[in-house]
């Protein structure tokens, strides 16, 4: 008998180290994206008048193929979001190019709020003050003047924010700032000034998510894309050549909503990252991007939540009528885009239906 339990122990103990792995790419393997539409498929929406849909991608079934925790037919009621439970934010530099921002802002009917993260202020004596006029501040200034349903709030980012390649740090000290002065949205967007945004065709998502939700804007809901320009990102399959971020303590990779285009975190999720996660001022800066590091932060705190992928949050070189009708955001615009392509947005815009479809 004590040879059978010897040998029972020995294979116990030979099997912690695949235990562990196993707990640890269970947590990752976690880290897959769900399909918007696949709640709506199932019928989940069906106490909804008007439910948005997600285009298809031909992405989503294939790389999204997770369930997101969804109430059931009969406990769904129509979400009636405001534009008051949703707070935006946005990284700006002093040379962030600002023509997708002032055009989209023009469709805006409703107050909305609008955060500007922006880079410490730093005299010429490269002392750090708090306030200054820089190309920040000017263009939340000409925001303020020219939208009057925008109201612009300028915030400064710490010194050790600053860089490009640590945007990261930005993003923390941002989220920070934001969270403390919209403690109780239920919503917080983030996109880039380069993204056009349709602000009808986002609600409407917003309150159909809302409404399906387990449990609504209290459930940890993060939600955009995987994917863009139809490219999966190797980031969301377990190690492979080629894959740049590769995180050792998980031994996997992850999926991530990218962040050009926008993503969204319910208030849960924007309270874990204002009140948990620590500045670059305290600790060393990570060279992940700002998305990832979001995502990556979601994951290890929130191991049951997976992005939830839409593909309306999309990049501009997707052109065709149909993104037109169906996008809820474009990315990587600029002046010359616009000005073959703006009227057929608007076009599209103010169609019967297109705040929705």
């Amino acid at each position: 008998i004590s040879n059978i339990m010897l040998s029972f122990l020995f294979v116990c103990l030979a099997l912690i180290p695949v235990l562990s792995a196993l707990d640890d790419s269970f947590l990752v393997g976690k880290a897959i994206c769900a399909d918007f539409n696949h709640g709506v498929a199932e019928h989940r929406s069906a106490a909804l008048k008007r439910p948005f849909i997600c285009p298809q991608d031909g992405i989503a079934g294939k790389y999204c193929s997770d369930k997101f925790p969804m109430r059931n037919v009969e406990d769904i009621k129509q979400s009636n979001l405001h534009w008051n439970e949703v707070a935006f934010y946005i990284l700006i530099g002093p040379k962030s190019k600002v023509d997708a921002l002032l055009w989209w802002l023009q469709l805006v009917k409703e107050p909305i709020d609008m955060v500007f993260v922006a880079d410490a202020c730093r005299e010429q004596s490269g002392s750090v003050s708090g306030n200054c006029t820089d190309g920040a501040s000017a263009i939340v200034d000409r925001i303020a003047n020219e939208h009057s349903m925008v109201r612009a709030h300028l915030v400064r980012a710490l010194p050790s924010d600053s860089g490009y390649s640590i945007l990261s740090c930005k993003l923390r000290t941002g989220q920070k700032l934001v969270y403390n002065m919209f403690p109780d949205r239920k919503y917080y967007f983030k996109f880039d000034t380069d993204t056009i945004l349709f602000p009808r065709r986002l609600m409407s998502f917003l309150n159909t998510i809302n409404s399906i939700a387990l449990h609504g804007h209290n459930s940890p809901l993060y939600f955009g894309t995987m994917v863009e320009s139809g490219i999966p990102q190797l980031l969301c399959k377990h190690h492979a050549a080629g894959i740049k971020w590769k995180f050792e303590e998980d031994n996997a990779s992850i999926c991530y909503c990218q962040g050009g285009a926008g993503y969204g975190l319910s208030n849960i999720l924007m309270k874990h990252m204002a009140q948990n996660v620590v500045s670059c001022a305290t600790t060393a800066p990570s060279d992940l991007p700002e998305d990832l590091f979001t995502a990556l932060e979601v994951y290890r705190n929130f191991n049951h939540t997976v992005p939830i992928h839409c593909g309306g949050f999309r990049s501009s070189e997707l052109v065709a009528d149909e993104w037109f009708r169906h996008s809820i955001s474009f990315h990587y615009i600029d002046s010359a885009w616009l000005r073959h392509h703006g009227h057929k947005l608007i076009s599209h815009y103010h169609a019967p239906n297109g705040s929705e479809h």
